[in-house]
């Protein structure tokens, strides 16, 4: 094992320091929009030769397949000063394998620092992954039983971030000639440093358990898979943290997260990150160190400890930036995970995710949740007997697809595991994103945008998206008479409005890829309201939001809006206190239902003709 260059910690500390004496405040502060806080010094003031966009291995140079380089880390997140394990699956090599460290953020555009790199560790096979709980609706595939391959202590220099452990190797494919030519392969281990003690203006919550959630192929199904017990197909309702992500380069963290945090790193804000599990088993208030939670992208799966933390603190002042979609549509579980024999590293707990998707009592074919406690289904917040409809703090929630066709957009251009030595190519969306409507020209949330009412911005809603809805009876496209009414959120009265709308269609693809568009009328929403508590609460509806701020490094296509980065900077500088909020009365009712005020600015957004 070579560690070298800029690779060894201890060269790192000392590099860290001198770049930032070798790059004053001045510079740092011109790099990050004027402002001076950890974020900027990290982005502006390190050493620019270490400024890397290799943190993606390019598709034509590299191949992802599980199959042969694999890899999973102790913990989805680490303090500070704490050691994070990997277990890595590795081919058969003299040359061994190498691990890259990456901090994601601006970083000129480049999008990775370069903070770490190990060289020439020794190859391991690890054992085939276990079978828990088999034959039942418990059962799910774990790699708890791999054995620890490389362990990091995060180095007091390093700052919190989203980092990758980009694992890379050089292998024959399985099932190759002998004759066939070494391929490079990457794998990648994504990872958040927290700094715990930290105060900042903002916290990010990076969704892992989402991301987990939609987790299949080579180790294991998806919550999305089925299983047969007894004769009868029901959904997979576990899924473990202990085992590898496959097809690592289509993440939805690449597709619709990352380009948020770029831009928000790019943009100078004082920011600390986290995980959604962070969130379920913190014990501190947020309140206490920050003034907003942000969220972006796909943050579909909460557990009740979570939405408990996140409504508590806009209880309590804490403004929240939900520039994501599909929050909070699915409750889940955490369990801890067994304990494996013959290696202590590994973590335990709140290792499994448990999503039965059916109410209790299990009927006679195994559906429903075992769990008796009302509270705890894991079925859609808004159902029976949970009753706490998202809408109710996001603003908005998903327009589920009853009565229409799925929205959710199809992809292309993408081939996992490889075929062949046809290279794998970008994933990218079959049918366009919608454009976002002005509704709402009034809310300052549009300053310096000179945007009017019913001016349009193209790209904002595509994938996955959710609406407002009035708490009156409605039966627009992806309600259903089953439904229980929408609860909108507690409010000051005169500060909700639903600033924004779309329409979105619905697509079917023919088995020779003949996309045809059905028009639905599925609402789309973004909102903004100020919670009794005077808390801002943002709410963008869409999953793509973030795709409109920065390029994204997936998708083939350029959704980038400078009215978009407008808008989201109105919002993130009165969360900051850079700019000054709206002005609002602190005796203002707190009403829970839409405004009649707002009808005469608004247009019928829920009318299904």
């Amino acid at each position: 094992m070579v560690v070298s260059g800029i690779s060894s910690l201890g060269r790192l500390a000392a590099l860290a320091l001198l770049a930032l004496a070798l790059h004053p405040a001045s510079a740092a502060a011109a790099c990050g929009n004027g402002y001076v806080n950890p974020v900027t010094r990290e982005n502006c003031g390190s050493d620019p030769a270490t400024w890397s966009s290799a943190w993606q291995a390019n598709r034509q140079d590299f191949t992802y397949d599980t199959r042969v380089l694999a890899g999973y880390s102790s913990r989805t997140s680490v303090n500070i000063g704490e050691t994070i394990h990997f277990y890595v699956l590795s081919p058969p090599s003299p040359s061994g394998y190498d691990i890259y460290f990456y901090r994601l953020g601006w970083y000129g555009g480049f999008a990775g620092r370069l903070v770490a790199e190990v060289r020439g560790l020794t190859s391991r096979a690890q054992p085939p992954c276990e079978g828990q709980d088999g034959g039942t609706v418990n059962g799910y595939l774990t790699c708890r039983n791999w054995h620890a391959s490389y362990s990091l202590t995060v180095p007091a220099v390093w700052i919190s971030g989203i980092y990758i452990a980009s694992i890379r190797a050089k292998a024959v494919p399985p099932d190759a000639s002998p004759r066939q030519a070494p391929r490079n392969y990457a794998h990648d281990v994504i990872f958040v440093v927290r700094q715990d003690q930290r105060h900042a203006d903002f916290i990010y919550q990076m969704a892992v358990a989402t991301e987990q959630a939609y987790n299949s192929y080579f180790y294991g199904p998806s919550l999305y898979d089925f299983q047969t017990i007894a004769g009868y197909t029901a959904p997979v309702a576990k899924a473990s943290f202990e085992r590898p992500f496959d097809a690592l380069d289509n993440l939805q963290f690449y597709r619709y997260e990352l380009p948020f945090i770029v831009w928000l790193e790019k943009s100078g804000y004082d920011v600390v990150y986290s995980t959604d599990i962070d969130t379920h088993e913190r014990r501190a208030p947020l309140t206490s160190q920050y003034k907003a939670l942000l969220t972006s992208g796909h943050s579909e799966y909460w557990s009740k400890a979570m939405y408990d933390a996140v409504q508590a603190a806009r209880d309590q002042g804490l403004n929240l930036g939900f520039f994501s979609g599909d929050t909070l549509y699915w409750q889940m579980r955490l369990e801890d995970e067994r304990a494996p024999t013959g290696d202590s590293t590994h973590n335990l707990q709140d290792r499994v995710m448990v999503v039965f998707r059916h109410p209790y009592p299990p009927n006679s074919h195994r559906l429903g949740d075992p769990n008796p406690d009302p509270a705890q289904q894991t079925i859609n917040w808004r159902n029976f007997p949970v009753m706490r409809d998202e809408e109710a703090l996001v603003g908005v929630h998903f327009t589920h697809p009853v009565n229409c066709p799925e929205h959710v957009a199809s992809w292309a251009g993408f081939s996992y595991p490889p075929l062949g030595d046809q290279p794998q190519t970008a994933p990218a969306l079959r049918v366009p994103s919608q454009p976002l409507t002005v509704a709402d020209a009034a809310s300052w949330v549009y300053e310096g945008t000179g945007l009017r009412r019913g001016d349009e911005v193209p790209g904002v809603y595509g994938a996955e998206a959710d609406a407002f809805e009035r708490s009156v009876p409605a039966q627009p496209c992806g309600r259903s008479p089953q439904d229980p009414p929408a609860r909108p959120p507690a409010h000051r009265a005169g500060t909700l409005s639903v600033f924004a709308q779309g329409w979105f269609d619905a697509a079917t693809v023919s088995a020779t890829n003949h996309i045809t568009l059905i028009p639905t009328r599925v609402p789309a929403n973004s909102v903004v309201y100020q919670a009794c508590s005077g808390a801002w609460v943002f709410g963008a509806g869409d999953i793509m939001w973030a795709n409109a701020l920065n390029p994204s490094f997936i998708l083939g296509q350029n959704y980038v809006s400078a009215q978009i980065q407008q808008m989201t900077g109105n919002v993130l500088n009165v969360f900051a206190g850079r700019q000054a909020p709206p002005p609002t009365s602190p005796s203002a009712a707190c009403v829970g239902s839409f405004q009649p005020a707002l009808e005469g600015v608004l247009p019928s957004i829920l009318d299904d003709d």
